[in-house]
Parts: C-alpha cells; sequence; structure tokens
C-alpha cells in the first residue's frame, strides 16, 4: 500500500514476551516503504531502483532520555529463488 504511504512489515522467531517493546521499533520497516515505492514519475525512484536493494542502514531510536536503541539492517537484494533478503540487529537492550 505505498501509494498510500503504508508499508507492512512482519518480524518472526520474536519471543511473545517482547511483542509490547517492539512496537516502539517502527522504524525497523521504514525502508521496506522506501525500497518499493511506487514511482509516479519518470524523474523519480524508488530505493530498489537506485540500490539494486544492497543496502545497510543503521536506525538509532531514543526513548525518553535514558533509553536508546540501536537497530543494523543489512539488505543483501535477491537470492537465487529471487526472494529478497534483509536481516538486522538489535545492538542495545529495551
Amino acid at each position: 500500500m505505498t501509494a498510500e504511504g503504508r508499508a507492512y512489515t512482519a518480524l518472526s522467531q520474536i519471543p511473545p514476551h517482547l511483542g509490547r517493546s517492539l512496537l516502539l521499533l517502527n522504524p525497523v520497516g521504514g525502508a521496506m516503504g522506501w525500497l518499493f515505492a511506487k514511482v509516479e514519475s519518470p524523474s523519480s525512484y524508488n530505493g530498489f531502483q537506485l540500490t539494486g536493494g544492497l543496502f545497510n542502514r543503521t536506525v538509532n531510536v531514543h526513548i525518553g532520555d535514558r533509553s536508546a536503541v540501536t537497530i543494523k539492517q543489512h539488505f543483501s537484494g535477491r537470492d537465487i529463488y529471487h526472494y529478497f533478503k534483509a536481516h538486522a540487529k538489535n545492538c542495545d537492550r529495551i
């Protein structure tokens, strides 16, 4: 639904007790909307057209005055089955 400004991200293998805390990490999915955005002008490009799906991204999320989380994402393009691969690592504790 990128034409409407919405992007959906699914995380797998997350322990149930972490669910509520991960709501604060909305920026994890932000790159996906940019990557696959619908291009409506011949002079504009989406993220996949610019990078081929190969890039790294670091996001710093500050929660109040005392907490911060750093998320490192590695987007490795398509594999031999044409699936798009992305890996994320949380470098702090929530």
